[in-house]
């Protein structure tokens, strides 16, 4: 099934993390280099438990300015960390047949900030190079849309809409607060085409409407350039494929925890920024929108 590569704990920090105010200059017209890899005790996205056992996620993004706006193009991985393969108690995204890639994307986007408000068209795709589980038959691409507020809680908005596989749409909407080295999130996600009646064997949900709701909360901390953040959610299940824990339980609330090493690197100079049209607030929110997946 496409998920959203959230890599859950930058997800949960985008969420949390507030919008910059827009600057005038000087603008940092360089490329950015960011790598992270997370550790997470489950792989849980848009409510949906695609494996309930350990993966690594990493992913690499590369950010630059382009005029008035910041592009972003990335990769991301799921690995599954074993052979996960009891048809009771597992659930794996390449069918149980061991620590291998199971899924990985490629993604590009653009932020452009007008005021207080910055929008973030982008293309998702999504391959599954398993021999079992969610094969290729499942590979597809998104196209999608996100709103960000600069204002209390950071209020953002996205939409996704399949352009292959279901063509159906998801809706999510997050909030957010940081606290020194603490971050709150909050996200609440709902399913507009996306039901097995919908899109036959390729849905995703049973119901529309809200699918679920997830609260997270993070620290971060950084030693000789490395960041290391340390993350807890919970996910609260309505539609009834987000409460899947196993293939025979099923459960209202999930609880999974992930922790995540990451390293930025800029390349190149600073340049003044003539215009002062707040291009600096597109580029300290990349990230926010990127993987908020």
């Amino acid at each position: 099934m496409p998920l959203l590569p959230r890599g859950a704990l930058l997800a949960m920090m985008a969420a949390a993390a507030p919008l910059a105010a827009p600057v005038a200059a000087p603008l940092a017209a360089q490329v950015t280099v960011t790598c992270d890899a997370a550790l997470n005790s489950e792989y849980q996205s848009r409510g949906l438990t695609a494996t309930n056992r350990p993966v690594i996620q990493p992913d690499l993004l590369l950010s630059a300015p382009v005029g008035r706006a910041i592009v972003t193009a990335a990769a991301w991985a799921s690995i599954e960390g074993g052979r996960y393969d009891n048809p009771r108690h597992h659930i794996s995204e390449n069918g149980g047949t061991g620590a291998r890639v199971a899924e990985w994307n490629l993604y590009a986007e653009g932020t452009v900030a007008f005021g207080r408000v910055s929008l973030t068209p982008g293309v998702l795709s999504y391959v599954f190079p398993n021999r079992s589980g969610t094969t290729s038959e499942s590979n597809t691409v998104e196209l999608y849309l996100t709103a960000a507020l600069d204002a209390p809680l950071a209020p953002t908005f996205t939409i996704w809409r399949d352009a292959h596989a279901i063509q159906g749409s998801y809706l999510e909407f997050s909030l957010g607060h940081s606290m020194g080295r603490f971050a709150l999130g909050a996200i609440a996600g709902a399913n507009w085409g996306q039901a097995f009646g919908d899109g036959g064997p390729m849905g995703y949900y049973v119901r529309h409407g809200i699918t679920h709701a997830e609260f997270s909360a993070a620290t971060s901390w950084t030693l000789r350039g490395v960041r290391m953040t340390p993350s807890a959610h919970v996910v609260f299940g309505r539609d009834p494929m987000t409460r899947l824990t196993t293939p025979e339980r099923s459960t209202g609330a999930k609880i999974w925890f992930g922790t995540a090493l990451g390293w930025t690197r800029t390349l190149g100079r600073r340049v003044n920024n003539p215009s002062g049209d707040g291009a600096g607030s597109a580029a300290a929110t990349t990230q926010q929108v990127a993987v908020s997946k």
